[in-house]
């Protein structure tokens, strides 16, 4: 029981600080660039497995997204026998995201995760999901100079979705990835 507050008062630091981070970051110009061609629009998104580099004011990351586990509900329900089910008419995703630091300074990886959602091939957004769940990215921590760690992040997304397109959107700038 005091393990899972830990990780929800974690949790919700890590919400908090980043929310203040982003905040602060407003202003910047912000760039995306990437490993392969598409991304600008929902129309024309990079493929899957694109490594997406985000270059900021603070920060500078590589960030891909990986494996994606569409229906993520046993997985979660597992992790944590305090996790709430997902809302009616929806499920749980898990989806596992790789994070390089390509600044001189150690930074959080997870303030690109607030800036995420998947947009369903009916145009509906994601809803992030804050269960505990396996290999969590949000709790990764600070993230040395050069360094990279994977970890998943959840989202709660109407029922039998399988496909879809990341979009990560920073300061009014936009890049999109197929899920």
């Amino acid at each position: 029981m005091i393990s899972h507050m830990k990780k929800i008062l974690a949790s919700i630091a890590a919400v908090l600080f980043i929310s203040l981070a982003l905040t602060g970051c407003v202003g910047g110009s912000k760039v995306f660039s990437a490993s392969a061609d598409g991304g600008s629009s929902l129309d024309n998104p990079a493929p899957a497995g694109t490594t997406v580099r985000v270059e900021g004011v603070s920060y500078d990351f590589d960030v891909q997204f990986g494996e994606v586990v569409w229906n993520a509900n046993p997985e979660i329900s597992a992790e944590n026998q305090f996790n709430t089910p997902p809302s009616e008419g929806y499920q749980f995703l898990m989806v596992n995201v790789s994070v390089r630091n390509n600044t001189d300074a150690e930074v959080m990886p997870t303030v690109l995760i607030y800036d995420v959602q998947l947009i369903a091939p009916d145009g509906s957004l994601s809803k992030k999901g804050y269960n505990v769940i396996p290999n969590d990215l949000l709790l990764a921590g600070d993230l040395a100079p050069g360094d990279s760690v994977s970890g998943n992040v959840a989202f709660e997304v109407p029922r039998d979705i399988t496909s879809g397109t990341w979009l990560i959107t920073i300061d009014g700038e936009e890049f999109y990835v197929t899920a």
